[in-house]
């Protein structure tokens, strides 16, 4: 029976930590076969060391590089981000053992010692509370993380991240001074158990930051998106009454030719063609794709463009239906990557922008092509050229962040004075 139980757990222990996986990391397309085969080793792998490792710095050794090689596997997202999963996971893990080893020595008055220690019916519970308790913490990081990793600067993940892993540390070095200073169980128990509550709550402070912070940065896109509808609205009501005035004026300049035809004054009609051929056209141009977050954030631009002296063209013939994106994301991506391109128009003599956009039932591309200098790059990477460069650089973090919500990519190039922006996603 207890063989059966230890085998049920390494299962649990691994659905838990896939189910963490899965929730905020996008999985790698390979054949079912394959991925059952890794599966199998790593339960076969774990469960060998659930029987027979049973001192505690090589059993978390094991686990660690265990867990890691299944990130890394069966998941296809940055290689920091696969690790900075992992290592969230392996935290959490570990404050629910030492916060169940805890709650057994108050519980049954015994020896504050490493689970693997203890035996019969004590095991098999401390067992049950470090699951709920992992799978409970898990599931509320895994939704935050879920809803909010698109919307906060690289920088503050990192913080964040680091966060729980430094009280990780505090809590695992004040656990082996304990047991070392020989400190009583029940003051042990205690003393841990506070520390831990404290490191939950100075957690649970930052989490709060983090979800105000991404609340606030969710209404300013939301403001801005507002502001370019409605500057939209505008450019749509201009170009109308212009067009209105346009009509009115050509009758008039069509019945004044036919006078002078008639009147057999060639000369005059053929100054009055040429005036006509010189007079401003409709100063607005807009773009119609029968979805208002993405006309507005495409016609926003054009008011732009003319007062820089950028020539700016929309393409969206290949739009058979339209985007899925969520009207944020749409501001996400397009605003951040437009901005860039007007920015990077500025060095050159030439200024020009081209976006040309395609959408089907499966999949979407949108490509932004705009003069530019070639990119300034370090160790590889692309480095903004803004003077204020501690509060810029995150423009194609976000949007790489938010196109991977579409099982997309984005990539740049630059080729003979032209940067080229494509970023593609699943409808």
């Amino acid at each position: 029976m207890s063989y059966i139980i230890e085998i049920t757990n390494c299962f649990i222990e691994v659905a838990i930590y896939l189910f963490f996986l899965s929730r905020i990391l996008t999985p790698k397309k390979m054949p079912l076969g394959a991925r059952a085969g890794i599966l199998t080793v790593t339960m076969l792998i774990h469960i060998f060391r659930s029987f027979y490792i049973k001192t505690t710095y090589p059993n978390y050794l094991i686990t660690i590089l265990l867990f890691t090689c299944m990130a890394i596997l069966l998941y296809k997202d940055s290689v920091v981000k696969r690790l900075g999963s992992f290592f969230l996971y392996f935290f959490v893990m570990l404050s629910s053992d030492v916060l169940a080893r805890s709650l057994l020595s108050v519980m049954f008055n015994i020896s504050n010692t490493p689970m693997q220690h203890y035996m019969g019916p004590i095991r098999y519970i401390g067992m049950s509370i470090v699951s709920i308790i992992t799978f409970t913490i898990l599931s509320l990081v895994s939704s935050f993380i879920k809803k909010r990793s698109a919307q906060v600067d690289l920088r503050y993940w990192i913080i964040t991240a680091l966060f729980p892993i430094f009280s990780l540390f505090i809590v695992v070095s004040c656990d082996i001074f304990l047991i070392i200073s020989g400190t009583s169980d029940v003051n042990h128990a205690a003393l841990l158990s506070a520390i831990m509550l404290c490191l939950l709550f100075f957690n649970a402070i930052l989490f709060d930051f983090m979800e105000s912070y991404s609340a606030r940065l969710q209404l300013e896109k939301a403001n801005l998106l507002i502001s370019q509808q409605q500057e939209n609205y505008n450019n749509i009501q201009i170009s109308e009454n212009e067009l209105s005035r346009l009509r009115h004026d050509i009758l008039n300049h069509i019945s004044t030719m036919e006078t002078m035809l008639s009147e057999s004054k060639i000369k005059d009609a053929e100054k009055l063609l040429e005036d006509l051929k010189k007079s401003p056209q409709l100063s607005k141009s807009l773009v119609y794709t029968n979805d208002s977050a993405l006309d507005a954030i495409l016609n926003f631009n054009f008011k732009k463009a003319e007062k820089l002296g950028v020539k700016y063209l929309v393409k969206t013939n290949g739009m058979t239906t339209q985007i899925s994106m969520t009207p944020l994301d749409k501001s996400t991506v397009l605003s951040n990557a437009l901005s860039n391109a007007f920015e990077a128009c500025e060095s050159v003599e030439e200024k020009f922008i081209v976006v040309s956009i395609d959408s089907d039932k499966s999949k979407f591309r949108i490509c932004i092509e705009n003069s530019s200098l070639p990119p300034k790059k370090s160790n590889g990477f692309l480095v903004t050229t803004k003077e204020d460069f501690k509060n810029h650089g995150y423009g194609i973090t976000n949007m790489k962040s938010t196109i991977e919500k579409y099982n997309g990519n984005l990539t740049i190039s630059h080729k003979d004075g032209i940067t080229t922006l494509i970023m593609m996603g699943n409808n």
